[in-house]
């Protein structure tokens, strides 16, 4: 990732990391690598699918989820990430991720 941002720049690449796979403490360890390496890490809610070996895994609690995008939000900040500043891919769509409200209003 880091070699991407050093080709798109700052704020232009971003990474999906699945919450609900793996204990909360470590999907926020994943969002600080990511973070850290210059690329906008984009926590997403796991859903299981139909007919998938994952079927009947549970997703993450909302509890969890509260948790994570707490974390999410405090980590870009403090590596001076602003996803406003995007100029293309899934950190401007916005369709999947709730970016522009995280950032605008935070987590309460």
């Amino acid at each position: 990732m880091k070699n991407a941002v050093d080709v798109f720049g700052d704020n232009q690449v971003s990474s999906w990391i699945l919450m609900g796979l793996e204990p909360p403490e470590k999907t926020i360890e994943g969002i600080r690598k990511i973070a850290e390496t210059g690329a906008i890490p984009l926590p997403k809610p796991f859903r299981p699918l139909f007919g998938s070996d994952y079927e009947t895994r549970k997703p993450s609690t909302v509890k969890d989820a509260e948790l994570i995008y707490t974390e999410w939000f405090e980590t870009i900040k403090g590596c001076g990430l602003n996803p406003l500043k995007a100029k293309a891919g899934c950190v401007r769509c916005n369709a999947c991720f709730p970016i522009r409200e995280l950032w605008k209003f935070g987590i309460d």
